[in-house]
This record gives C-alpha cells, sequence and structure tokens, in this order.
C-alpha cells in the first residue's frame, strides 16, 4: 500500500482589504494679494494710488511721524527765546529745509520699501542735500511766483512740470538745475495725474467743514502725503517714450 503525504489543504486566502482612502484635504485659501509698492503698467488714478501711499506711509511710521514734529517742536523752543523777527524767520527756514529733505528721504525710502531712520535722514540731509533744497526752494518759489503774475495762467502749466524737482534732487544727486529739467521732461504727459492728485486732497481736506469729519480728514490726507513720491517712482518705472527723463532711473538705496 503506497504511503501518499497528505497534502496540506490550501490556505484559505482573505481577499485584501483596499486602504481607506484619504480624507478630502481642506480647500486652502487663496493668498491675499500682494500689492506692490509702485503701481505697475497703468496708473491706478487718483484714488487708486490711495493704498499705494499709505503703505508707503505705515512703512516707514515713526521716523516719518518724528520728522513732522520735531520741526515745530524746535519753533516753539524758539519763540519762548524772544529772538528777533528776522533772526527766528531764517532758523525756521533752515529748520525747514532741513526736515523737508529728511523727509522725502525717508518717504522715497519707504515707496521702495527700505528702513530710514531719524538719524540717519538727517545727517544726509544735513551733509548733502540741505544747501542745495535751499537754493531750489528758492528758485522754485521765484518760478511760481513769476508765473503767477505773469496773469496766473502760465501757473497752471508750469507748477506741475516743476512739482518733482525736490524729488530728483534728493534721490538722484542732479544738482538744482539738473533736477529742473528732470521733473520738465519726467512729468510730460503726466500732468494730469499731478492734478488728479491735488483733486483727492483738496476732497479729502473738504470733511473737515464738518465736525466729524476732522479726524477723517486728517487721518486720508497723512496717510495720502506719500502719493506724490509714489507717482514719482511710477514715471521712473514707466517713463513715456516721448517724456523721457535724460536721467536714469536710480538704484535702491538703503
Amino acid at each position: 500500500m503506497s504511503n501518499t503525504t497528505p497534502q496540506t489543504p490550501p490556505e484559505s486566502q482573505t481577499p485584501t482589504q483596499a486602504a481607506p482612502a484619504p480624507a478630502p484635504a481642506a480647500p486652502v485659501a487663496a493668498p491675499a494679494a500682494i500689492i506692490p509698492p509702485v503701481p505697475e503698467g497703468q496708473w491706478p488714478g487718483a484714488w487708486g494710488a490711495y493704498k499705494y501711499s499709505r503703505d508707503a506711509v505705515k512703512f516707514n511710521l515713526m521716523p516719518y511721524l518724528l520728522l513732522l514734529i520735531i520741526p515745530y517742536a524746535i519753533s516753539l523752543v524758539f519763540s519762548f527765546l524772544g529772538l528777533p523777527r528776522a533772526v527766528d524767520n531764517f532758523i525756521s527756514s533752515i529748520v525747514n529745509i532741513v526736515f523737508t529733505v529728511a523727509t522725502t528721504i525717508v518717504l522715497l525710502a519707504a515707496v521702495r520699501r527700505a528702513k530710514v531712520d531719524v538719524q540717519t535722514s538727517l545727517k544726509k540731509s544735513l551733509t548733502v542735500l540741505s544747501f542745495e533744497a535751499y537754493i531750489l526752494q528758492l528758485l522754485l518759489g521765484l518760478i511760481i511766483v513769476g508765473s503767477v503774475l505773469c496773469f496766473i495762467i502760465p501757473f497752471f502749466f508750469i507748477a506741475p512740470r516743476i512739482s518733482l524737482a525736490m524729488y530728483y534732487l534728493v534721490d538722484q544727486r542732479l544738482g538744482v538745475i539738473g533736477s529742473l529739467k528732470a521733473s520738465w521732461y519726467g512729468t510730460k504727459g503726466h500732468v494730469g495725474k499731478i492734478y488728479g492728485t491735488i483733486g483727492a486732497s483738496i476732497a479729502m481736506f473738504l470733511l473737515v467743514f464738518t465736525i466729524i469729519g476732522i479726524p477723517f480728514a486728517v487721518y486720508f490726507l497723512f496717510m495720502y502725503s506719500a502719493v506724490i513720491p509714489v507717482l514719482y517712482m511710477h514715471i521712473l518705472k514707466n517713463p513715456k517714450p516721448e517724456a523721457a527723463a535724460p536721467v536714469a532711473a536710480p538704484a535702491v538705496q538703503q
């Protein structure tokens, strides 16, 4: 009788259980739109430029605030000293131009998203720019007065064309005459934008005629105070071919 090895019954095959499907991922919210420091391409209009000015003011808020407040404190101190009016006026004019240049430095840096403190801006203003800025301010005043005396009409054509001269002087160190020329060429084709910002500022100012509107007017005008530096940088980045200023856009200055 032959010995037969009993065959082991095949193991019962259990069906492979499929892995549970992963739970659907929660929808990811789209990132908030990032506002560039300067309007790219087409100018967004006077009201559309508000958010760019607001962001620039916020970026260097404390230095900007201090540079606006300190001159008033200095003038208050000198008023208590009882200096002769001529001396007091001269000192006030020097203080104002130094702080004007320092404020311009801070705002231009803010538009470029660069931090600048009060000390650095005042040092640059005192050591490099204040004398030329003082001469430029005097010359701008003479031009404006002269255009007004010429039956006012030339004022509306000349004033916006030279309105960026201080920014060219502070930013690109072109000298007094070079800055006037750069502003004249650079603003060609952009006069409507400049008048648009003036109109928007006037509209914000009108809020002061209602008691409840005074704090809103102060806030909006303060946040809108960097709109001209924003426009200056926009013009540098988007020059019109027929009106390009004879200077190149400067590198970012820290």
